[in-house]
């Protein structure tokens, strides 16, 4: 995570507590222009259920670095992004107090040693934080009026996949008859309206920065309830993740190649929700199932961060549920060594080289370790599975020597008696 909060009048205070986080609570306003005045108040994960401040979480993007719009935080100016300031003028009540926790605003972003400090902690709470929420809000920015209008097709398509799958036997009935009509009015809609590039109306709301963001994957992943909210005037279209998500995949196959792609990428946080909420085993408990660790990386490794760093630190909290124990999160490190330290956790809970299979790229950070994956490079070479079973049972074949140096138990099979060169020849050894 980077800053996106201009340090200025209001300073964070140090948190108390190694289980404390802070919630923002949104005051309300009568008009959609006034003024946005928050406070922050300290609560601990450990009896957040017991408090009166059970909050929102929010899912969202940041947008640009630094933030250039004025809030009013304890009676001081806050500076934060648009993307965020928007979310917050839009969702806020009329009438009562919300409660969200904002990592923008919940957690001090200045690049001083407290601010890297208090981020380095945080991030290992990140996923009870979400679990721990009332909600997750996925917040997919502003539309206009034609994104509106595509926004109102996956509502009348998410009604009627809704009683498709719970009404009764008529209910069923006039439903498919209605997404018949729903999907071919997408057709004539999405004929008539599309923009000068050629692109679907759909596009935009999939094109959102969120569907790639790698942070997001956790925040949909361990939310008890999962909301999808979108913008529009002063008001916002809500919708539920699953209602959405389903929409979603009825509507792509009737659009355009290109929009199909980016609908990969919503596809992929349904799936790993699915994956996480039924799959997950017991707190501490040691994974020896390789394959469902590095099934869920290949997946993630198609995701985004501006900063390297959080391709590893953004999937803590999934990989330690999965009982991968991995040393505490700190951005002063240099990446190589954060990413051999992931390397290091995985080969060990799995007992498994099978990760090797992500070190075959094209490009990598020049200072890596031969057997250590870039992890934000997505074009690693996948040659397949390379487990196998023995009648005896295996054993474990890693062992280390000291840091960036591994050792390995093997047999020899054979030797190389031929090798391929650049120009494609066979040489012989």
């Amino acid at each position: 995570m980077s800053s996106s909060i201009v340090p200025g009048l209001y300073q964070h205070k140090r948190l108390r507590d190694a289980r404390s986080i802070r919630v923002l609570m949104l005051e309300p306003a009568p008009t959609y222009d006034s003024t946005i005045r928050c406070s922050l108040v300290e609560v601990t994960l450990d009896t957040i259920d017991e408090s009166d401040y059970g909050y929102t979480a929010l899912s969202y993007v940041w947008g640009y670095k630094k933030g250039d719009q004025e809030i009013i935080c304890d009676g001081e100016t806050l500076l934060v992004t648009r993307n965020c300031e928007k979310a917050l003028r839009t969702l806020r009540d009329k009438t009562a107090t919300e409660r969200f926790w904002v990592d923008a605003i919940c957690i001090d972003q200045t690049m001083e040693s407290k601010g890297i400090q208090e981020r380095s902690h945080q991030i290992k709470l990140m996923g009870e934080i979400y679990r721990n929420a009332v909600g997750v809000i996925v917040w997919l920015g502003d539309s206009d009026p034609t994104r509106a209008l595509g926004m109102e097709h996956v509502e009348r398509v998410a009604k009627y996949d809704a009683m498709e799958y719970n009404g009764n036997y008529l209910q069923r009935f006039y439903a498919k008859l209605m997404l018949r009509r729903c999907i071919k009015q997408m057709w004539e809609f999405s004929d008539k309206n599309f923009d000068s590039d050629g692109n679907s109306p759909l596009l935009p709301i999939l094109r959102s920065p969120w569907t790639l963001r790698i942070w997001t994957v956790q925040e949909v992943a361990f939310a008890q309830c999962c909301g999808v909210a979108f913008g529009y005037k002063s008001g916002y279209y809500l919708l539920s993740w699953g209602e959405f998500s389903r929409a979603m995949s009825r509507l792509v196959p009737v659009i355009d190649v290109e929009t199909a792609i980016w609908a990969a990428g919503l596809a992929l946080k349904e799936l790993l929700r699915r994956e996480i909420s039924s799959l997950i085993p017991g707190k501490g408990q040691v994974l020896r199932d390789a394959r469902r660790v590095l099934d869920i990386l290949e997946l993630l490794h198609h995701m985004q961060a501006t900063e390297s760093r959080d391709m590893v630190y953004a999937i803590y909290p999934i990989l330690e549920s999965f009982g991968v124990s991995l040393p505490d999160p700190d951005y002063l490190k240099p990446v190589e060594t954060i990413y051999e330290e992931m390397a290091r956790s995985i080969m060990i809970a799995t007992q498994s080289l099978e990760q090797l299979r992500f070190v075959c790229t094209c490009t990598r950070k020049p200072n890596l370790r031969s057997w250590v994956p870039d992890w934000q490079d997505e074009n690693h070479l996948n040659f397949g599975e390379l487990s196998f079973e023995t009648a005896y049972g295996d054993s474990s074949p890693v062992t280390y020597l000291e840091e960036g140096k591994i050792a390995i138990y093997g047999e020899k099979v054979g030797e190389v008696r031929l090798r391929a060169v650049s120009d494609c020849r066979m040489e012989g050894r």
